[in-house]
């Protein structure tokens, strides 16, 4: 706790940003005069109809984002506590970009650092200048700032169409809104996406050749820019959902932070607000109070629960992330004990899920506190599982004397 206050509910808010494009534009068809390629096959796989290219060096069009971002802001460069640079292409070696930006700026006040994470950069520089926030910092810059078009390989026409030069920077300062972030790394990928820094003689070694050790693809420019698409795609395509999901449980997970979470949503929608409710908590009930008393229109609990499995031959998790979204039958005995618990605390409707399967599943559901049902891991498994329900619903109902739904909802 600090100054009275949860350090998780210490979250950060934007002060002002800014940015730097440079002014030589580079089109699709531009392109066409130094590679096979051709405005439609770049449009189709990427979207992409034009790049910004620089002749500026890199840490020139961080200042140039950051002075915008201070003026934006309206704030002086004295009164950065921080600045966090994020960069693959920095000018030197050392010192480090953030540093040459605080002395031209004139940041006097502000320590400086750089990043080195490609493209997940700014999101770890948001989650670091986060935990700054909690120790006392006030305004920190963060700056992303890129020369790609020094590193690409222009002879390589799946890769030097995507890259171009820009800088971006916002100034973050704290706020008392929920903050929720998820991060992770797979070095098993590098080989994936990298650019090796050319060797400089050494008068005294044979110095060994890095592709002998780290068995990457042998690219013969060294400093140029390697990239296998399909792979990294299909890795940032699953850690980016894996990642939305872990980081969207996490306010989930005490009253406080789901009741920010409702509240909010409810002043920018004018649609009924269902909220699903994760079951991996210690009191789901609480939780649930907390939304009904946010504005929650109704609840559907419960949604899946963390799970792992392993291959054993591979001696590695199944699923990229570690664990992930269990669901199915065998949850259903859990679903229903936390349909019954929160049915009893709240008046407001309530979606029962988890392992619904047939129609005896439904009325179980239903006696248990559900006013809905819904049908959802289900469907992968018998994509007629719906019809069937619908249709076995009637008989069943007329074999346990039941004449209406409503009739049996709660009453255990």
């Amino acid at each position: 706790v600090q100054d009275g206050r949860k350090d998780y509910f210490m979250g950060l808010k934007i002060l002002g940003t800014g940015y730097y494009l440079p002014e030589t534009i580079v089109t699709n068809e531009d392109y066409t005069r130094i590679v096979e390629t051709s405005d439609e096959w770049i449009v189709k796989r990427t979207g992409m109809k034009e790049r910004r290219i620089t002749e500026q060096p890199t840490h020139v069009m961080a200042e140039r984002a950051a002075l915008k971002a201070l003026e934006n802001a309206h704030i002086s460069p004295e009164e950065l506590d921080m600045i966090l640079c994020t960069t693959v292409t920095s000018d030197y070696i050392t010192p480090s970009m953030a540093c040459i930006v605080q002395g031209n700026i004139g940041a006097k006040n502000a320590i400086a650092l750089d990043i080195n994470a490609a493209c997940a950069a700014f999101v770890y520089a948001m989650d670091m200048a986060h935990m700054y926030l909690q120790h006392g910092y006030k305004k920190i810059l963060i700056i992303s700032a890129e020369g790609l078009s020094k590193i690409t390989d222009y002879t390589d026409r799946s890769t030097c169409v995507l890259f171009g030069d820009a800088a971006g920077a916002c100034i973050v300062g704290w706020s008392d809104k929920g903050f929720a972030s998820v991060l992770g790394s797979d070095g098993t990928g590098a080989h994936t996406l990298f650019a090796r820094r050319p060797l400089n003689d050494i008068p005294f070694v044979e110095q060994v050749d890095p592709q002998s050790v780290d068995h990457f693809p042998d690219v013969n420019r060294p400093g140029v820019l390697y990239m296998d698409g399909r792979e990294v795609y299909k890795f940032a395509v699953g850690a980016m959902s894996h990642a939305l999901r872990d980081a969207s449980v996490k306010f989930g997970t005490t009253p406080e932070a789901a009741a920010q979470v409702t509240a909010a949503t409810k002043k920018v929608s004018h649609k009924p607000l269902f909220v699903k409710l994760s079951p991996n908590v210690t009191d789901i009930v609480s939780i649930a109070r907390a939304c009904e008393d946010s504005g929650a229109d109704g609840l559907t609990l419960v949604n899946t629960f963390l799970g792992m499995r392993i291959d054993i031959k591979r001696r590695q998790t199944v699923v990229a992330a570690g664990a992930g979204g269990f669901s199915g039958r065998a949850i259903f005995p859990i679903a229903v004990r936390m349909v019954n618990q929160v049915s009893k605390a709240c008046s407001i409707p309530i979606m029962g899920c988890g392992g619904v399967a047939s129609a005896e599943d439904v009325i179980e559901m239903m006696m248990a506190g559900a006013n809905a049902v819904q049908i959802g891991a289900e469907n992968i498994r018998n994509p007629f599982v719906c019809k069937e329900i619908v249709e076995a619903l009637p008989l069943l109902m007329d074999s346990l004397g039941i004449t209406c739904l409503s009739e049996i909802t709660g009453i255990v």
